[in-house]
């Protein structure tokens, strides 16, 4: 089971973000974006995962069997990143062309390694 959903991605960031991400050369159909989707959704579990068996001080059972809210925010966040990252994209003329994106990163990251190491709790 997937922990997020391009929903999810969708309402972190906006459809026509997520579309434009998945789609950068603009001709892939809905169902290629939803492929797009799903395969960066699955790079961000299983990131997700590897960080909670890697650093974890708690006993987490990987997979997790559900999906904690936060959980699916991090993991969404993560995906749309993750996409934007593969496709070279950065935001062209902002802030010395960098990616943008890079703070969510650092910032869901920062959350994973607190859920791992117990100094923030979410519910199993």
């Amino acid at each position: 089971m997937a922990y997020s959903s391009q929903e999810i991605m969708n309402q972190l960031y906006g459809a026509n973000n997520i579309n434009l991400w998945a789609a950068p050369n603009g001709d892939e159909d809905a169902g290629d974006i939803t492929t797009n989707c799903g395969y960066f959704i699955a790079y961000a579990d299983a990131l997700i995962d590897a960080v909670l068996k890697a650093k974890s001080t708690a006993s987490f059972k990987i997979p997790l069997a559900t999906t904690p809210t936060l959980i699916q925010f991090i993991s969404g966040h993560l995906a749309t990143v993750l996409m934007y990252e593969r496709w070279g994209l950065s935001d062209v003329g902002k802030q010395n062309d960098t990616n943008q994106l890079a703070p969510q990163e650092a910032r869901v990251m920062k959350m994973l390694a607190e859920i791992a190491s117990k100094d923030l709790v979410i519910d199993l």
